[in-house]
């Protein structure tokens, strides 16, 4: 008789990452355990269509977990093998800095502790950001040249976050930047004084993007966080302005995925930066009119020779590459399966920038 297959937990199964997260272990034959932090969220997500054959086949479970920094974690835990912990509030201002340091770092802290007693478990990935290495207090036109490692941190601090403008626009950034490192710093802390019996690997990814399966409709996008609506904005009507100039790092969310599935799977240990190149809105745009060329109404056409990034700094990925053995998705397959997904939610059905009038609804 055959052993069943290993199971993994997975936290806030009703994030982005997490969804493509929990299909990498899921395409690799492992069961998913995932927390959700209410019923109604449990029933959201089993409603999604991405997760059909999985509960049927009895290889994915929800469980709701209330607060995972305050106990008991509802026997998310229990016999499993892996932990990819993903669960963090992002986009939530109003909750102050307080509101980002403490469910960042307390569920984190606690998935650990309550970790080191399960003998099972043999390897936790961990989600950090792009944000715990970035220097946002520095114009990027600055860092020209500047590259980003695995030992590059941010300068942003406690003391920083406490003292920045709440009413700032940056300040979500700021605040979710600050929580970000001293979470990393308390899992090296936890991890150099407890000395458990499983790896621990952190990854930092920049901006991401991939079909949105963590999502059904057109009135979801705009009530999101995170890349949806960012992408979404690029196919509001073909003479629209770009919103953005500015340049930023992206990796495909099933890359990351796949990455929190092999340290899990090989007990690798480390931190480590996953991100697949630079852009701009503008190259976003001149490539998915290439790809896309029926969607001439949809997709801004901005300025397609300003496609330059001048001034940047870069991500080194070389670790991830060597060391997990990821091979990065190119840009033309992200945007394109980005939008065919969109395609198939109903967004070219409606009028371009439709989504952001049936999120108001």
């Amino acid at each position: 008789m055959p052993l069943p297959p290993p199971t993994v937990a997975i936290t806030g199964l009703t994030g982005f990452i997490a969804t493509h997260t929990a299909l990498a272990f899921l395409t690799h034959n492992w069961s998913v355990r995932a927390s959700v932090r209410s019923p109604s969220k449990a029933h959201q997500v089993k409603n999604l269509k991405v997760w059909e054959r999985y509960l049927e086949e009895g290889r994915l479970e929800v469980v709701v977990v209330e607060d995972l920094g305050g106990g008991e974690l509802g026997g998310l835990l229990e016999g499993v093998e892996g932990v990819a912990h993903l669960a963090a509030p992002l986009g939530m201002t109003e909750l102050g800095w307080e509101g980002y340091k403490k469910p960042t770092i307390d569920g984190m802290l606690n998935i650990l502790k309550q970790a080191k007693s399960v003998p099972s478990i043999r390897g936790i990935s961990v989600m950090s950001s792009m944000s715990a290495l970035y220097d946002i207090l520095t114009p990027e036109a600055q860092q020209d040249g500047k590259i980003y490692t695995e030992d590059v941190w941010t300068p942003l601090t406690e003391e920083v976050a406490l003292d920045f403008d709440p009413q700032d626009p940056k300040a979500m950034w700021i605040y979710y930047g600050a929580a970000k490192r001293l979470a990393e710093e308390a899992a090296l802390a936890f991890v150099e004084a407890e000395k458990p019996q499983f790896s621990v690997a952190t990854f930092c990814p920049p901006m991401v993007y991939a079909p949105f399966h963590h999502i059904s409709s057109l009135s979801q996008i705009a009530t999101t966080t995170g890349s949806p609506p960012i992408f979404a904005s690029l196919l509001s009507g073909r003479d629209e302005p770009l919103p953005s100039k500015d340049r930023f790092s992206w990796v495909d969310a099933r890359d990351v995925g796949e990455a929190f599935f092999r340290a899990v799977d090989g007990r690798v240990s480390g931190r480590f930066v996953v991100c697949a190149g630079k852009a701009n809105q503008q190259i976003f745009v001149n490539k998915l009119r290439e790809l896309r060329p029926d969607l001439d109404a949809y997709i801004i056409k901005g300025e397609p020779s300003d496609d330059k990034l001048g001034p940047t700094s870069y991500i080194d990925a070389t670790k991830s590459k060597n060391v997990l053995g990821l091979d990065y998705r190119p840009m033309e397959e992200t945007l394109k399966d980005t939008v065919d997904y969109l395609e198939q939610i109903g967004a070219f059905e409606e009028a371009p920038g439709a989504w952001k009038k049936a999120g108001k609804e």
